[in-house]
């Protein structure tokens, strides 16, 4: 386990470095000036110089790249060109709401198709198969903005039992911001928890073919405790896996969710740094997003290496 841990950690320090690294020179090929988008297209020459050299572009390429990594191991991302605040303190406001959106997702996305998949597994090619399929299916066919969308519709305007798109903070009154959440949630949700019926369903159908299962079977154990204790754990690394992915997919793609409930999160400040040209802004969300990613994965790594000890053994 140590020997895989270290591996696993090493992997993990030359996938940030890669990342860091083109962000960084993503970020040099973008066309456009930055010192302009501070400035506007009336500066002189004299005062784009004076931009670019307090932003450190007239310096070699080597010399930023050096510095970038020097203000980034150090926690400093810059600040906006636009606002002129600190990038961290922009990410720390809207972090919080963008996680808030993702996790809750995530968790219902668990809570929902887990059940399904093992009831669909357990009752293969009966109707009750062919209802939660057919419904995972459905989950997955339809679009966010859709989905966002015929929630609005119905709960806020047809059924007005929710309030319509807006932001409340949770310290200024938890109740609306709880309200708040349930429709964004719902439409981030169902496409996770499409993805984690199927993969529950197929993974404990595999497990429900093998050996050990049928030892058991036969050695007249209940179905119950031979789906709880020896098909669910065996099944788990696949869902595991899976679920690690679509954290990871939410994180980098809630732009639309946000955009059409109006959530100030990470995503609507990376499309308003796009906007704007605010090279800091969108550097800063674009790393966060990838670090969390690669974080996300070792997690899933290491879940999977206690569930199954074998994987990276070798």
């Amino acid at each position: 386990m140590i020997r895989y841990t270290a591996r696993r950690l090493a992997i993990t320090a030359i996938q940030l470095f890669c990342v860091g690294t083109i962000v960084f020179v993503l970020l040099r090929l973008v066309p456009g000036d930055p010192a302009k988008a501070v400035l506007g297209e009336n500066a002189t020459e004299s005062q784009l110089d004076q931009i670019r050299h307090q932003l450190g572009l007239d310096q070699p390429l080597v010399n930023q790249f050096l510095g970038f990594w020097e203000k980034l191991l150090h926690g400093d991302l810059g600040s906006s060109l636009i606002s002129g605040r600190a990038v961290v303190s922009d990410l720390n406001l809207r972090f919080g709401n963008t996680l808030e959106l993702v996790v809750c997702a995530v968790v219902l996305a668990l809570i929902v198709g887990i059940p399904l998949g093992m009831l669909a597994a357990v009752r293969a090619n009966k109707a009750t198969d062919h209802v939660v399929t057919g419904g995972a299916v459905l989950g997955l066919s339809f679009p966010v903005f859709v989905l966002g969308g015929l929630l609005v519709l119905i709960f806020s305007q047809w059924l007005p039992i929710l309030p319509p798109t807006r932001f409340e903070a949770l310290q200024d009154d938890p109740l609306v911001h709880l309200r708040l959440l349930i429709l964004p949630v719902l439409t981030l949700t169902a496409a996770p928890a499409a993805v984690v019926t199927r993969m529950a369903r197929s993974a404990m159908l595999e497990v429900l073919s093998t050996d050990y299962v049928r030892t058991a079977r036969a050695k007249g154990i209940g179905e119950r405790k031979v789906i709880v204790k020896h098909a669910l754990r065996n099944s788990m690394n696949a869902v595991a896996s899976v679920t690690g992915l679509e954290l990871a997919t939410l994180l980098g793609g809630t732009v639309i969710v946000e955009t059409i409930f109006g959530w100030p999160g990470l995503s609507s400040l990376l499309m308003s740094g796009i906007r704007s040209s605010d090279y800091p802004v969108v550097q800063g969300v674009v790393l966060v997003i990838a670090v969390l990613t690669i974080l996300i994965n070792m997690l899933v790594d290491f879940t999977l290496r206690v569930l199954d000890p074998r994987i990276g053994a070798a």
